[in-house]
């Protein structure tokens, strides 16, 4: 049933301008922002982190709801994806990497990956639940080649819908349970992997960051991946823009080097990774999708802590 809907949902989509999209997926976004109590609480904790006030602060309960809201425009623009090309995209996009572009009018986004990538090593992008980071894998591909990696659906024909919509665009998906041999050969060749990095973890199972000065636990597997291949880290994140393009920033790349600590080095080559999402975040807050707390409860803030607080911009529009 669910395939089905996805089938239907994405030939209208075809027939929808992005502004209905936007307001339809929105709509249910929210309302079921509203009837989920614990998603709904887990994203007014994160926001509360976010913009240094109490989970009761009416800015952050606003800011958690718009996420919600954008969240909706992002699956809405999910069924369309696969009703363009990749030059549809590339038209619509506003580089703002901190780099000018090339004589050949080659992107400073672009030029930030080709530096990445090193002979016999390749590079690891990362990126965010954030803004449209299934666009964003379309727009790398259309200059790079790229390996994905990817949750397996647990309904097989899902799964194949999702997989076979990014290989049209030449984007590989290696699943997270079996990615390991794939990955390293994927490096070994010079070849990019791109994925999300930002899930939590518990303390037990993760590895202890810095983010938005209260320490939290993430995964360990990326930055011991980074270290252990000897490959450039590269964040790189795209969000909307209020006319309902889209804007690109791609970040320096980093090399965190094994030396004599090699807990410490993947610490740092994590580490890297979520300053940059964290710079990301503060710039929009409501473009972040994190349903699930992202840090421990005693992270919890409970008196507002305006220095070096995120803002809240205006929501993004069409038209």
């Amino acid at each position: 049933m669910l395939y089905r809907l996805t089938l239907f949902a994405q030939g209208v989509s075809r027939r929808m301008p992005q502004r209905v999209r936007w307001a339809l997926g929105g709509f249910i976004c929210q309302v079921v922002y509203w009837g989920w109590a614990e998603k709904r609480h887990n994203t007014q904790f994160n926001m509360s982190i976010i913009l240094g006030r109490p989970m009761s602060d009416p800015l952050v309960r606003r800011t958690a709801r718009l996420s919600w809201r954008n969240y909706g425009h992002y699956v809405g623009d999910l069924f369309d994806l696969t009703n363009h090309t990749s030059e549809y995209y590339l038209r619509r996009l506003h580089d703002e990497t901190d780099l000018a572009p090339a004589r050949d009018g080659l992107p400073g986004a672009f030029r930030r990956i080709d530096e990445a990538i090193a002979p016999g090593k390749g590079a690891l992008m990362v990126t965010g639940h954030y803004g449209n980071y299934d666009v964003a894998g379309v727009v790398v591909a259309a200059h790079h080649p790229i390996q994905a990696l990817a949750e397996k659906l647990p309904d097989p024909q899902m799964n194949e819908w999702f997989q076979s919509h990014r290989k049209q665009f030449g984007i590989t998906i290696v699943t997270i349970d079996d990615f390991l041999r794939p990955v390293m050969r994927h490096f070994r060749a010079g070849g990019v992997v791109a994925t999300p990095m930002d899930r939590p973890a518990t303390a037990e199972d993760g590895i202890a960051v810095q983010f938005f000065g209260r320490t939290t636990y993430v995964p360990r597997g990326l930055g011991a991946l980074a270290v252990k291949m000897g490959v450039a880290i590269v964040p790189g994140f795209l969000s909307y823009a209020p006319d309902g393009s889209y804007r690109v920033r791609v970040f320096p790349p980093v090399t965190v080097t094994k030396g004599d600590d090699e807990e410490a080095a993947v610490t740092r080559a994590t580490q890297v990774m979520f300053d940059a999402l964290e710079a990301t975040i503060r710039d929009d807050p409501t473009q972040w999708y994190m349903f699930r707390r992202f840090w421990p409860e005693e992270a919890a803030i409970t008196a507002p802590v305006t220095k070096g607080a995120a803002r809240t911009p205006a929501p993004a529009r069409v038209g």
